[in-house]
């Protein structure tokens, strides 16, 4: 058998398969639910998670550049920030081997570092300008958990609106260089 804790998901074994079915999620945030299955005294249970719906939600688009230092508030060899239309891009050293560069126009973007995008809602869509196609295919080597697509130098990642921070925990792909990002995020 199978139960869903949550009326809005529903559960059924068709064969050897689980099906899971909800409504559209028209509410203002995520759906959650807890999905049993039962076989004799065994059981499993599956965590489930409907994104909230987007339609008639307002959003925003604001522009970071990496021109100039200007819109950098703080560069240290571990740590750089960037804050510009209320979009804040930080770049910490994390485990890489090479201190955070003191570029600008474009940024650089070390293998191993981490990077934290914060937006003043929570965030859609982030399309990176990158230096050169090579660049975002190396950036692109690194998402591994988000709908990426990559079209010559630009990188861009849909999310789920759920959040506003977006985190690249290590960059695997080698040095990225980025000229501007994008971000959507809801009003």
């Amino acid at each position: 058998t199978a139960t869903s804790d949550n009326a809005h998901f529903r559960a059924s074994i068709d064969g050897d398969n689980l099906v899971i079915s909800a409504d559209a999620n028209e509410t203002e945030a995520a759906i959650t639910g807890t999905i049993t299955i039962k076989a004799g005294n065994a059981y499993t249970e599956i965590n489930v998670s409907q994104a909230r719906s987007f339609t008639g939600v307002e959003t925003d688009t604001a522009t970071l550049s990496f021109a100039d230092v200007a819109q950098r508030t703080t560069y240290s060899t571990e740590q750089q920030i960037w804050v510009q239309n209320g979009i804040t891009f930080t770049n910490n050293k994390a485990s890489s081997t090479t201190n955070v560069g003191n570029y600008a126009n474009p940024v650089r973007l070390y293998k191993s570092s981490e990077i934290v995008i914060e937006a003043p809602g929570n965030i859609t869509q982030i399309v990176f300008d990158c230096n050169s196609a090579s660049y975002a295919t190396a950036l692109s080597n690194s998402i591994t958990t988000d709908a990426v697509s990559v079209s010559s130098d630009m990188v861009t990642v849909t999310l789920d609106g759920t959040s506003k921070t977006y985190k690249i925990a290590s960059l695997s792909g080698g040095q990225v260089r980025i000229d501007t990002l994008t971000v959507t995020y809801c009003v």
